[in-house]
Formats: structure tokens, C-alpha cells, sequence
């Protein structure tokens, strides 16, 4: 059995009131970027997000958003009422409308055994990694809708990255996993972050 699985086992035991075949986030963090002009492909957002430091960091429950709704509101929303009681501002400040911005999510996912398939719904358009598999990407604007594909990883811990952009108009994002909100709401205990942390002394790594 290789570390990723004997990880994912420990981990999937220590979730305490996790779901059976449920995907986890694990210690996902959100960061927001405030463009001044133009958001309408991946290039610019990766761009921005290149360009320098985030403008607001923010801790990640669920990407649900907004606040746990299904579909878009009007990107006149703060960022703090867009995230709600699924993410808590931790660093920066808290902007007043979400207009031509991005936001990166990264931490690390569980997948369990039965996980199947992934969905990304989005206004306007995302990219999504998991470890260095490129699994799917809308690059332009639309109303909210949802792009899917296969997972074709095995049961394990792997490294997270969905990179979501906004232009005008109204925005949202969310992150499912077999049909099922992905969340993290369920405390890791500090023997499995440790774990966590020790794997990436073992090559797995954030993306650049």
C-alpha cells in the first residue's frame, strides 16, 4: 500500500462523522485578488494572481459559494456576505463588490474510495488541478453552470488547486464531488494534519 492510501486511511479514521464515500477538504485555503480592469479569461486571472500577493486570505469550510446558495448573486455583494459561514477572512480587508476579481483555492483533498467524478459550477470561468492532473477548466465568462468530469485518481490525499474568476454581472462558485457539496467542516485532529504536513517532505508540493 502506497503513503498516499495509508494516509487517506488514517485520515478517512480520523474524520469523525465524515460520510462513507464522501471527498474531504483538507486544510484549504482561499485567496482573493481585486483586478482593475478586464476579468474574462484564465490568462488574465493567472496573471493577476502571478502579479503579486493576494489582497485577502481566507479560511475554506466548502467552496459554496455564495454563503452555501445554489447558483449566482450580484457581484455587488461584499466578499465577507459572498462567503458567509463558509469562509473567514483571516488576513487583508474585506472588499465591498467582487467585479473583475479571482479567487484561488489550495489545500489538499481526500478521496475516497467510490469518488467518481467531479463538478465545478461557476459565473464566470474556473480551472481545476488535483496533484498535477489538469482536470477541466471554463475559460470565459458565462451564467452559472456546471462543467463535470472523471476522477481518475485512486483513494488517497492529494494536492487541490481551483482557480475561479469573476468579470461583471453575477457571480458564484461551487465544488462538488459525485454530486455532493466537497467540504471540511469536520475538525482534522493534529496527528493527521501532521501527517499531511509530513507528505509534502515527500514530493508532494503546492503548484507554482
Amino acid at each position: 500500500m502506497n503513503i498516499l492510501k495509508i494516509t487517506a486511511a488514517v485520515l478517512g479514521a480520523t474524520l469523525l462523522g465524515a460520510t462513507a464515500h464522501a471527498a474531504r477538504l483538507v486544510d484549504v485555503t482561499g485567496e482573493f485578488w481585486d483586478g482593475d480592469s478586464t476579468m474574462n479569461t484564465l490568462s488574465l486571472a493567472m496573471d493577476e494572481i502571478r502579479s503579486r500577493d493576494a489582497d485577502t486570505v481566507f479560511d475554506v469550510v466548502a467552496i459554496d459559494y455564495p454563503n452555501g446558495s445554489a447558483g449566482s448573486i450580484s457581484n455587488s455583494t461584499s466578499l465577507s456576505s459572498f462567503l458567509g459561514d463558509l469562509g473567514t477572512i483571516t488576513s487583508g480587508e474585506d472588499f465591498a463588490n467582487l467585479t473583475t476579481s479571482v479567487m484561488r483555492f489550495t489545500g489538499h483533498i481526500l478521496i475516497e474510495e467510490g469518488d467518481t467524478e467531479w463538478s465545478v459550477g461557476s459565473d464566470d470561468g474556473f480551472q481545476l488541478y488535483i496533484e498535477d492532473s489538469f482536470m477541466g477548466k471554463y475559460d470565459g465568462t458565462r451564467g452559472f453552470k456546471t462543467t463535470s468530469g472523471t476522477l481518475h485518481q485512486a483513494p488517497g490525499l492529494y494536492l487541490f488547486e481551483l482557480v475561479y474568476f469573476e468579470n461583471t454581472g453575477k457571480t458564484g462558485v461551487e465544488f462538488a464531488v459525485n454530486g455532493d457539496i466537497v467540504s471540511g467542516e469536520v475538525p482534522v485532529p493534529a496527528a493527521g494534519i501532521l501527517m499531511a504536513a509530513g507528505l509534502a517532505g515527500l514530493g508532494l508540493r503546492r503548484r507554482k
